[in-house]
């Protein structure tokens, strides 16, 4: 019987660790595995850790997490537009105004999306484009301060600095709170001699 019993000890041992053996030699689930390959829940998951990453100036991080959520959810416009933006602060204007053509194409009225490409058409210096993307963005939402502003810079950088400052007023004039317009405003304001008004702002 003591015999038996020490075989019976010696077979549940020998399965305890061979079950820790198994344990230890499994490769963790993947974060799709532990959601079932839910699309919708794995997009949410990177976007939610891609928005940490972008408020915290990580774009890179923030980049490659917006690609793997658009892996499970290639339609969704808000991710390209995201993605795009973080591709921006990259240097990868290119590929940010892919990004944005297709948040665009997918939500045509996508007014932000629309700034957000004018702005990087302005970067490239194709700023007759750049002027068509901000009007498009603000003929979907006129209440857009930053697409007048966007507009603002547009003008100024190509040297028409009278219709710089008419954008500048309206960004002011829908945001008065937009202190980088209304220090555009001013410097244009300076440099039409219009000094008062300069004074004002």
């Amino acid at each position: 019987m003591r015999v038996l019993c020490s075989v019976k000890r010696c077979l549940i041992f020998s399965a305890i660790l061979l079950g820790t053996l198994i344990s230890c030699t499994q490769h963790p689930k993947t974060i799709e595995e532990q959601l079932h390959h839910d699309a919708g829940r794995i997009a949410a998951y990177y976007a939610e850790k891609a928005a940490r990453e972008q408020d915290q100036g990580r774009f890179d991080r923030a980049a490659e997490f917006y690609r793997k959520a658009l892996e499970s959810v290639p339609y969704d416009p808000t991710l390209h537009n995201n993605y795009g933006t973080c591709l921006y602060h990259l240097g990868k204007v290119d590929s940010a105004v892919a990004e944005f053509k297709e948040a665009i194409r997918l939500q045509p009225n996508y007014a932000a999306a629309y700034v957000n490409l004018g702005n990087a058409y302005r970067l490239q210096g194709k700023y007759d484009l750049a002027i068509a993307a901000l009007r498009e963005a603000i003929r979907r939402d006129p209440t857009l301060a930053r697409a007048h502003a966007t507009l603002g810079l547009t003008y100024d950088r190509m040297g028409k600095l009278d219709l710089a400052r008419k954008a500048y007023e309206t960004a002011v004039r829908v945001d008065p709170s937009d202190l980088v317009a209304r220090f555009n405003l001013g410097s244009a304001y300076l440099r039409l001699g219009y000094l008062n008004q300069a004074i004002a702002q």
